[in-house]
């Protein structure tokens, strides 16, 4: 036999194997997703963006990695998943995209024995609130390590909300919280809301109950809720891309719930326009918490955060990330709150400063020496020095300590 005979014999006797390999692998697979599933070696299934501890777990934890494919002729279905881990000992990873017009069902608090990793990306989700009322899910181990929603439109029917709204008070633990017991991320970035149709008949008087009554029931179970939510490996959460914010949605997160390990919370481009109330306290509900991002609002001050800390507990001085909002001005009296954060650093550059006569107070600030600026405690501030107008034109870019009082109109 010759050299090239031999080494073509290997190649096949390898294609062999790996469809060999490829046969047995696909039998990790609900049967239903033959045709739109595959099962990935080692963690090639995850997301590229994924943190690289969560990366490192997986590697350990070494999960069946399958990723899908869902098209708009596809069945996708958490149910078909569920039964098929059922019976099953492994742990899975998973990953799905949609194409245009693909959807998914997809009850929440999407919780299937083994079920480590899960991520859904670009699909319309349906059957989301089926579950809320169902005690079983209790029982359904809760295994999810990491969880993303990203670019993604959950389908709500109306009359299915209306219903859910009634019953709050029967919502389970499971409903409520999610993941709890060993999510380390959460992501839930870009989801948007379609509504289901309704006859012209009753559109009108849906509607009006529909935005004035249902809403506000729902609000007020959730935050009626006796159930408590316990969180103590989360480490990241992602809020991040919502015109849809409820005004209370910082309530409904911190209700009944713990989050003693918690580090990252970026709720960016979200249409905020005022820092939401709990999170002027941020370390009081987020003891650990080291980077609050709420950086791409539109957010217009910042005087009312407050300097939460325990060096018992935290000793880290953490950051609020204000970046690009709609800061305009900076007043005496939001420079002289920052003269007691120990515990945070409130960043406010790339905002729009209006360098007009409103900003005096804080171009003289610097002109005078004090402990705040030069060695004291708000040294962390040393950037205020370096910030730029925006406005008006003719000052664009321009340093603003380095402005005199002619320069601002006054």
């Amino acid at each position: 036999m010759s050299i090239l005979q031999s080494s073509l014999s290997f190649v096949l006797l390898l294609a062999m194997l790996e469809l060999g390999n490829s046969r047995r692998l696909h039998n990790h697979l609900p049967s239903h997703w033959h045709n739109i599933c595959r099962v990935k070696t080692g963690v090639a299934c995850l997301d590229q963006s994924t943190d690289k501890s969560i990366v490192d777990i997986m590697r350990k934890k070494q999960p069946t990695c399958i990723s899908c494919d869902v098209g708009p002729d596809d069945i996708w279905n958490l149910h078909d998943l569920r039964r098929f881990l059922h019976k099953s000992s492994k742990n899975y990873a998973l990953t799905v995209r949609c194409r245009e017009g693909g959807n998914v069902s997809l009850p929440f608090p999407i919780r299937a024995a083994g079920l480590e990793y899960f991520s859904i990306k670009n699909c319309l989700i349906v059957d989301y609130m089926s579950e809320y009322f169902d005690p079983a899910i209790n029982d359904i181990p809760d295994d999810l390590i990491y969880s993303s929603i990203s670019d993604s439109t959950i389908y709500v029917d109306i009359m299915k909300m209306m219903e859910v709204s009634n019953g709050m008070n029967n919502m389970t633990k499971a409903a409520k919280c999610g993941a709890e017991k060993n999510i380390a991320v959460t992501i839930a970035r870009n989801i948007s809301y379609t509504f289901s149709d309704l006859p012209e008949t009753i559109l009108n008087d849906i509607f009006t109950t529909f935005t004035v009554r249902t809403s506000t029931k729902y609000l007020r179970g959730l935050l009626s809720s006796s159930h408590t939510c316990a969180y103590p490996k989360l480490i990241e959460m992602d809020l991040s891309v919502s015109n849809t914010r409820g005004a209370k949605f910082d309530s409904i997160l911190v209700n009944n719930a713990d989050y003693p390990a918690l580090k990252t919370l970026k709720v960016t481009h979200s249409s905020l326009s005022s820092i939401p109330e709990r999170f002027n306290d941020w370390r009081w509900d987020f003891p650990r918490l080291s980077t609050l991002d709420l950086s791409h609002n539109h957010i217009k001050d910042f005087g009312t955060v407050l300097d939460y800390g325990n060096r018992s507990i935290e000793s880290s001085i953490g950051t609020l990330d204000l970046q690009h909002n709609l800061i305009s001005t900076i007043t005496l009296a939001e420079l002289e709150s920052l003269r007691d954060h120990r515990f945070v650093k409130i960043d406010i550059r790339n905002n729009p400063f209006n360098c007009d006569c409103k900003m005096r107070d804080f171009v003289d600030f610097f002109r005078r020496s004090n402990d705040f600026m030069e060695g004291g405690k708000g040294s962390q501030y040393s950037y205020l020095r370096h910030l730029k107008c925006q406005e008006p034109v003719s000052l664009k870019c321009r340093t603003i300590v380095d402005l005199n009082h002619t320069d601002l109109g006054c």
